[in-house]
């Protein structure tokens, strides 16, 4: 934090020595505080000490091996940090001014997505920049693309498909594996035997739960059986599938508890291939240059 002054009247509050108050009072000495910031005790012990001179009374009463907070001190310390954290906001605002922007954006999230890291490198960004307005809006596939073609978001996380509109461009944020799964049970009715793959014409006749908004933009390689249940969201697929509906593609990171309990089996299809898919960053084409885009894109390279 820069060394900024408050004014009030005849006070001047250097923010670098309330900083150095707030860690002396929370870790109890100079030579706490010193360790866990790296730093030397005496630059500590200067910083109090004149802060005390500016303040006109003392914050702490010197012991051979700690500190005891006066009551001056007590009544200071929450309004001490309250501050030091507006402050820090406040130089987040400057910074995203100087960087060309405005320091708030709107973030489209697939539902299918949500479980793939998405919310990981959502929630990275707001705890690297505390003074960011974010809004977060959520929809299939299909209407995050329309959002984003309408510039009613600045960027959009959603799943990959085999073509994109002119008006968008996109950034691969992650690849994943899907994997076909349902109940052992629904397996046995349809004479699955543990480690085997299933013919081609079996699975044909069993039900299976699609990804909808993929289906819509064209995806069709999702689609094996003949008996369909559409769903806009992989929870719902699996919501399906774990009750013994049918079976269902999914992402493979979706499934670790499900697994490991028991509650859905892996299962393969003869000659069939593994499918892979992605997780695509989206924003509206005429956005050229975005630095909260860009700040998410550098961290995932």
């Amino acid at each position: 934090m820069h060394a900024y002054r408050f004014l009030r009247g005849y006070m001047s509050i250097n923010l670098d020595y309330l900083s150095a108050f707030v860690e002396v009072y929370e870790s109890g000495s100079f030579a706490q505080a010193a360790s866990s910031s790296k730093r030397h005790a005496s630059t500590f012990s200067r910083k109090i000490s004149a802060l005390e001179d500016d303040l006109g009374f003392e914050l702490f009463v010197r012991h051979s091996r700690s500190l005891e907070p006066t009551v001056q001190a007590k009544a200071l310390y929450d309004h001490a940090k309250g501050f030091l954290t507006e402050a820090n906001l406040f130089e987040g605002k400057v910074d995203s001014i100087y960087q060309g922007h405005p320091g708030e954006t709107i973030i489209m999230i697939d539902t299918a997505v949500v479980g793939l890291g998405v919310m990981d490198a959502i929630g990275d960004l707001m705890k690297e920049m505390p003074a960011l307005k974010v809004t977060l809006k959520t929809g299939d596939t299909e209407s995050v693309r329309d959002a984003l073609s309408k510039n009613k978001a600045d960027m959009a996380f959603a799943l990959s498909t085999f073509s994109m509109p002119a008006d968008i461009n996109s950034f691969r944020f992650m690849d994943f594996e899907f994997v076909r799964v349902a109940t052992e049970n629904y397996l046995k009715q349809h004479n699955y035997q543990p480690g085997k793959p299933i013919t081609p014409s079996t699975v044909r006749g069993m039900t299976q739960v699609i990804m909808s908004p993929l289906r819509r933009l064209g995806v069709e390689s999702q689609v094996y059986s003949h008996r369909i249940v559409n769903a806009d969201s992989f929870h719902i697929a699996l919501a399906l599938a774990k009750q013994g509906a049918g079976w269902c593609n999914v992402p493979k990171r979706l499934l670790t508890d499900e697994v490991e309990s028991g509650s859905l089996t892996f299962f393969e299809v003869e000659d069939d291939f593994r499918l892979n898919w992605s997780v695509e960053l989206m924003w509206p084409t005429e956005k050229v240059y975005d630095p909260i885009r860009e700040r998410i894109i550098d961290k995932l390279q």
